[in-house]
């Protein structure tokens, strides 16, 4: 279905079955990605070049947010669609990823990435916008990484790390430029 969407337009795609990929890259075009409560299992989802842009939601009427306070305030959406990586969906080269409901799980690494310039000579304005949904994470939940990448969070999310922080990154990393850039 994302193969079908042409370079520089946009599709929607309601997902009407669990299903399972390997790598998935959406390069020059915008996506709409309805879960409907099914669940997609992948490794890597790659967002690449300025204006590609993905968009992760669940229109299901019945999913709701459930706090379990017997099992350590275990969060989850019952009911809700579920993007499951073992690695990342990353931005890169200027892309976005919006994140409006549904559930996102990485099982070995950080769930969300955007890169910017890791060489720290320019700003490559990729991003990450989380305005709902439950992101679960091995490690970091999201991450910009890069001069010019950022991380946004507003609304009703809940962001759940296991082993490390819920958001974090860094700019450059290289012995001749100093850290930074990241917003």
């Amino acid at each position: 279905a994302v193969d079908a969407v042409k370079e520089g337009g946009s599709g929607n795609i309601e997902v009407i079955a669990d299903a399972t990929f390997t790598d998935l890259t959406i390069r020059d075009k915008t996506i709409y990605l309805d879960l409907l409560k099914h669940t997609i299992k992948g490794n890597y989802i790659d967002v690449i070049n300025k204006g590609a842009t993905l968009y992760i939601k669940d229109t299901s009427p019945d999913k709701a947010l459930s706090v379990d306070k017997d099992n350590d305030y275990a969060v989850s959406y019952t009911n809700s669609g579920t993007v499951e990586m073992t690695h990342i969906i990353g931005a890169y080269y200027g892309a976005g990823i919006n994140v409006e409901s549904g559930t996102i799980v990485s099982t070995n690494d950080m769930a969300l990435s955007a890169i910017g310039d890791d060489t720290g000579e320019k700003d490559i304005k990729s991003y990450i916008k989380i305005t709902g949904g439950y992101i679960k994470a091995k490690s970091y939940c999201a991450s910009p990484e890069g001069r010019g990448a950022s991380v946004t969070i507003e609304g009703n999310a809940v962001l759940e790390s296991l082993d490390n922080a819920v958001v974090a990154g860094n700019g450059t990393n290289t012995a001749t430029k100093k850290l930074g850039g990241t917003s």
